[in-house]
């Protein structure tokens, strides 16, 4: 029996053939089962019986009659909902034949998600900025091999996005950056395959709630021995805060 290894539904196709009442899109395929004998004569007016796992074929289970070369032939219909393979039989009644077909279903390009991560909240460390990693690996894509983001080509971050004051942070599903003091607004822009993006923010809230210490040293820290008379003093006095 003969038919293509391969059936390819294009869902993206205009010209793709939608089936009124289900709505779903199919394709038609050839077969044809030829008969011989053992010494490889055609055998003519021969019944033959198309089966399919899925879909359905012209000839509705009634019997094809083989032509002058042996030849029965059928019309495969397979919907866009069928399974990865489609077995197809033909059988005579004493003999039959199967075939395998591999179906393939092109669809749409599906775009990414952005999963910028959980706000965040950070002890200041440092007046000149304080590290935090930005977390992306929660980003997904539907065309993406399963377990993976193999369909998503880059992820970049930025502060201040879509403004004039729009400042690229860097690139990576995880990326390390030192921030200063105060509320940030980020985003997370992912990009496929495809050139289709999707955005997400985190906030990340750098605060400072360690209070500032003070120190001093006076000259000079000792008065001996009682005198009743007045010395002076002289304090040297620091004050020091991790982000002042």
């Amino acid at each position: 029996m003969a038919a293509p290894a391969e059936i390819v539904i294009d869902t993206t196709d205009p010209a793709a053939m939608v089936d009124p009442d289900s709505g779903l899109i199919y394709v038609t395929v050839g077969l044809t089962a030829n008969a011989l004998d053992e010494m490889e004569v055609p055998q003519e007016n021969l019944e033959v019986v198309f089966a399919t796992s899925s879909g359905s074929v012209a000839s509705e289970g009634n019997p094809v009659l083989t032509d002058a070369n042996g030849d029965a032939l059928d019309t495969l219909t397979v919907f866009e909902d069928a399974p990865g393979q489609v077995e197809v039989t033909a059988t005579d009644g004493d003999r039959i034949e199967s075939i395998l077909l591999d179906v393939t279903l092109s669809l749409p390009n599906r775009p990414p998600v952005a999963d910028a991560g959980d706000d965040i909240t950070g002890e200041c460390a440092a007046a000149e900025g304080t590290p935090v990693t930005l977390d992306g690996s929660g980003s997904t894509d539907p065309e993406s091999t399963e377990g993976t983001t193999d369909d998503i080509v880059s992820f970049e971050w930025f502060e201040y996005f879509g403004t004039p004051e729009e400042v690229a942070l860097g690139e990576g599903m995880m990326l390390d950056v030192s921030l200063m003091l105060g509320s940030h607004t980020i985003t997370l822009q992912v990009t496929d395959s495809e050139g289709e993006t999707a955005t997400d923010e985190v906030v990340v809230e750098i605060v400072d709630t360690t209070p500032p210490t003070i120190s001093f040293v006076l000259d000079p820290d000792l008065l001996w021995p009682p005198n009743h008379e007045m010395h002076t003093v002289y304090a040297d006095v620091t004050a020091m805060d991790t982000c002042g």
